[in-house]
């Protein structure tokens, strides 16, 4: 009867290691994301940097604004991409991950605390508008602003059929950012899930 139980602790305590394990692996998997989204950004705003240098500084066409588009619908989507997978992994810790652990915590213990109790209150709500506001203007003003510069100053030509596909794309990726911030898996603001 004394090796059945043993057994068991034993099984139980493997069990808990391979589930830290996951955490921990989970844990490096999401910095890493949130490095290469923050990275994307910066690359964003230097790619954009590099593009109006180029019309503006060397008197190049306005032709050239149209990458500014293109740079910020890759770069864009991969970012958002990122940005969804990080709040995938948190929520899978504090829930699915979490209460595994939690089931075999005392009474009253929480597993992971901290990635539920950080995402509360006010100061939250405002920094995720802020983060949207920056995914918005990073992303979507910056490319609209670059359109309108092209179909003010450039004459209707060959390039308008990728001025217009870019416009769609440009919608397209401003709509996602809004349907996913309002989503509440991104925004953190339900409390009670």
């Amino acid at each position: 009867m004394t090796s059945i139980a043993s057994g068991g602790h034993r099984e139980a305590d493997l069990d808990v290691e391979l589930m830290l394990a996951e955490y921990q692996a989970l844990k490096a998997e999401q910095l890493a994301r949130i490095g290469t989204r923050d990275n994307l950004l910066y690359a964003t705003l230097a790619a954009y940097a590099a593009i109006v240098a180029g019309v503006l500084g060397g008197g190049g066409p306005v032709h050239i604004m149209l990458a500014l588009p293109a740079v910020a619908a890759v770069l864009g989507w991969t970012y958002l991409a990122n940005d969804k997978k990080i709040v995938q992994i948190r929520e899978y810790l504090r829930r699915d991950l979490g209460g595994r652990i939690g089931q075999r915590l005392p009474d009253g213990a929480t597993a992971f605390g901290w990635e539920s109790t950080r995402r509360t209150g006010i100061e939250r709500r405002l920094g995720k508008i802020g983060h949207v506001a920056v995914d918005l203007i990073a992303f979507s003003a910056a490319s609209i602003a670059a359109l309108a510069a092209y179909w003010t100053l450039a004459p209707i030509g060959a390039l308008t059929v990728l001025a217009v596909a870019e416009s769609g794309v440009t919608l397209a990726f401003t709509a996602e950012v809004v349907r996913w911030s309002l989503s509440g898996r991104a925004s953190g603001w339900r409390r009670s899930e």
